[in-house]
């Protein structure tokens, strides 16, 4: 793959980090389905239209859309991770109408016609410039054609992220803050300051709506805060400061706890932006 401006975050996404999301992919896929839907509805696609999924990670969201789009449409996969990408590829197998992409959104030369629209989840909070990623996007679009995104919200509001990272760093240490709008889960958290962005890539209509979702595993609060302690803010605090075993179940009967005090009908409050904008 050719040199990116998003390098950093391509080496990242390609790692262990790619590796441990794609062990965990059937659990991120269940807690976050509620955003996964919200965006589907959102984007309001046709039989035969064609869309773009940024930042596809391993696929759910492309899935959906291909579901909506049809065997008449198209779903052009993007991710600037090889390995995310192969997963995606893998399971889309039978979804002809899904088309893998590995680059950079924020750079690439769009290959084929102009599309319909770009859905997203969770994969446009990355980029090291992102006026110019969002205008990129645009130029994979039809005039008119509309984008849908979802990014985390204020990290105060996120319990998922908040209890975690409190509970870890309480016993092991507290790691490098990450400023909400540099590149990261938080990147388009601050939502006045992501819609100039936005708005500053030349896009029409921006919007953003706050949207509360509640985050559910299959296997209840106990599977939730046993994921917290592999992937995510709890995980980030074992590998900076070495945590061993013992740390790791502390860290996880903890989050549990914490997670029982919050919890409704086994679900962990979560906030999103949902940031909706038209191609001029």
């Amino acid at each position: 793959m050719n040199e990116t401006p998003n390098a950093t975050e391509r080496d990242y996404w390609s790692g262990p980090s790619g590796q441990t999301w794609i062990r965990h992919r059937e659990d991120q896929d269940a807690i976050l389905a509620q955003v996964t839907d919200l965006v589907v509805a959102r984007a309001e696609a046709k039989p035969g239209q064609g869309a773009v999924d940024i930042g596809c990670g391993t696929g759910a969201l492309t899935r959906a859309m291909a579901d909506r789009v049809g065997a008449a449409g198209t779903v052009l996969a993007t991710d600037i991770s090889a390995p995310l990408l192969a997963e995606t590829e893998r399971l889309s197998a039978g979804a002809p109408q899904v088309t893998p992409l590995l680059a950079d959104a924020q750079s690439v030369d769009w290959p084929g016609e102009p599309l319909d629209m770009a859905v997203s989840r969770f994969g446009v909070m990355f980029f090291s410039d992102p006026p110019k990623a969002f205008a990129n996007i645009g130029r994979a679009l039809k005039p008119g054609g509309r984008m849908v995104f979802a990014a985390w919200g204020a990290y105060s509001e996120n319990p998922f992220w908040v209890v975690p990272q409190r509970i870890a760093a309480e016993r092991l240490g507290r790691p490098p803050a990450i400023p909400a709008t540099e590149p990261g889960p938080f990147g388009l958290s601050d939502r006045d300051w992501s819609m100039t962005q936005l708005e500053e890539a030349g896009l029409d209509d921006v919007a953003c709506e706050r949207a509360s979702v509640g985050l559910r595993h299959p296997g209840g609060l106990e599977a939730l805060s046993e994921l917290s302690t592999r992937i995510g803010p709890a995980a980030r605090v074992l590998r900076l400061f070495a945590g061993t075993e013992d740390d790791r179940l502390a860290v996880r009967d903890d989050i549990l706890q914490s997670f029982r005090d919050m919890a409704e009908d086994d679900a962990v409050p979560a906030l999103i932006h949902l940031f909706t904008a038209t191609r001029r």
